[in-house]
């Protein structure tokens, strides 16, 4: 895991280890400016019938 994936979680108290970012941006909503955190979710396998779906 990266760095900046540690920042991001430590930052956002996140302690999922199948959480990683990968990338943040400004947003204009309503007229305010917001910083957005994208993020991906990595599913681990089923442990009973090994599938990824």
């Amino acid at each position: 895991m990266s760095s900046y994936n540690d920042c991001i979680k430590f930052s956002l108290d996140i302690q999922d280890p199948n959480i990683t970012f990968n990338a943040h941006f400004f947003k204009l909503i309503n007229g305010i400016k917001y910083k957005v955190f994208q993020a991906t979710l990595i599913q681990p396998a089923c442990p009973f019938c090994g599938s990824v779906n």
